[in-house]
């Protein structure tokens, strides 16, 4: 009985989570669902993000650049208006200028180069092999590579969240869960810790890869699917981008 009452009071007082996925997604169409995840950080502060997740055999990542459209900057709805797709979110990294940094492909074709900044990482969707999260170095684009973004840091490899440095500020990530999913999400209204978000995505989010993408003043969100809509407008427009659209 005292072993007993020991390990249920090892439970109560662990400072370890057990926990496991536990979302309840909702279906705005076949091969696209949403959520919105609530919880809270290590300092007990609360965190909200958006969240969708992409069934990559049915939809893909468009990239989106504001060049494309003879502009300097773009915003996230302007993104979705321009191009009909069905919901977008910022993306890479940009200098004062809004020139892009980092790598960026487009169906097959380089836009940008790649930069050689090893806390950086990059996320590829490939038509035959679907999504993936990989280091600059293991990167190989393809003619089937529809879409590659070089951005970071990278924030969950197989399942575990890595090292990163702090950095309290609203948050823009791309996922890919065990089965292939591809899931895209903001914080909504709210900072977190660089840290902690790296264990949210790994811990409650059980993403099997992560990688954060350009965040801070350029976090934004726009979707509009059938009777769902959503405006998170950033505190500036962007250089670029990616958009959901059917395949």
């Amino acid at each position: 009985m005292r072993r007993l009452f020991l390990v249920f009071l090892f439970l109560i007082v662990s400072p370890f989570s057990f926990s496991k996925e536990n979302i309840s997604w909702k279906n705005l169409l076949p091969g696209l669902q949403q959520t919105t995840w609530v919880g809270k950080d290590s300092q007990g502060s609360p965190v909200t993000l958006e969240l969708f997740k992409i069934d990559p055999k049915q939809f893909r990542l468009e990239l989106v650049q504001a060049q494309d459209f003879g502009q300097t900057k773009i915003t996230a709805k302007e993104m979705v208006q321009k191009t009909g797709g069905l919901l977008a979110v910022n993306a890479g990294f940009f200098d004062p200028g809004f020139k892009p940094l980092g790598l960026l492909v487009k169906n097959g074709q380089q836009l940008n180069p790649l930069r050689s900044v090893a806390w950086w990482g990059i996320f590829s969707l490939d038509k035959w092999s679907g999504p993936e999260v990989s280091r600059p170095e293991e990167f190989q684009m393809r003619p089937s590579t529809e879409l590659a973004i070089q951005v970071g840091p990278r924030l969950v490899d197989n399942g575990k969240p890595l090292p990163v440095k702090h950095n309290d500020s609203q948050k823009t990530f791309i996922g890919i869960t065990k089965d292939h999913q591809i899931v895209l999400g903001v914080t909504e209204l709210c900072a977190v810790d660089a840290v902690d978000f790296a264990q949210i995505l790994s811990r409650d989010l059980q993403l099997k890869e992560a990688l954060n993408f350009d965040g801070g003043s350029s976090t934004q969100l726009y979707g509009k699917i059938s009777s769902y809509q959503k405006d998170l407008p950033g505190i500036t427009a962007v250089a670029n981008g990616v958009v959901v659209v059917r395949r």
